[in-house]
């Protein structure tokens, strides 16, 4: 989630600036992302997003954004997921405001298009994503009988 920001708040300054940057919020975006530590950077997005570009979005119903990795296109509706998250998202492009660009963690700048170490995270972020729902399942299985 991003924090203090609205969707039509979002539109306005991508508009007008071009690019704006804000402090991340919450924990959909983890290991990635720490919530209120590290900086994103977003630009207007340009269609058709691509896979695991990180989309900043609204909720149905909401204002709220929300910053979740594009897992597949269909048509106008993407299908989209944050990194530490186990449910699918249907958005339509028309709640799509714009696309993360760079982030910062650490003091580090990185540059999602050109930074190898991060297309190495996202590779192994889905490669391993059957393996991490069913730990999650197991997981919840043993804490429920305890």
């Amino acid at each position: 989630m991003i924090e203090n920001n609205s969707f039509d708040t979002a539109l306005k300054i991508l508009k007008e600036k071009g690019e704006f940057s804000c402090v991340s919020k919450g924990i959909s975006m983890y290991p990635m992302l720490r919530d209120g530590k590290d900086t994103v950077f977003i630009k207007p997005a340009v269609f058709p997003l691509k896979k695991n570009a990180v989309a900043l979005y609204k909720r149905k119903g909401t204002k709220e954004l929300v910053l979740h990795r594009v897992i597949k296109r269909s048509g106008d509706t993407y299908i989209i997921r944050g990194d530490n998250t186990y449910h699918r998202e249907f958005v339509d492009k028309s709640d799509i405001a714009g696309v993360l660009f760079a982030f910062t963690r650490n003091g580090k700048y990185h540059l999602c298009e050109t930074d190898f170490l991060y297309h190495i995270y996202v590779f192994f972020m889905h490669l391993l994503y059957p393996l991490r729902v069913i730990y999650k399942r197991i997981t919840r299985k043993f804490k429920k009988t305890k």
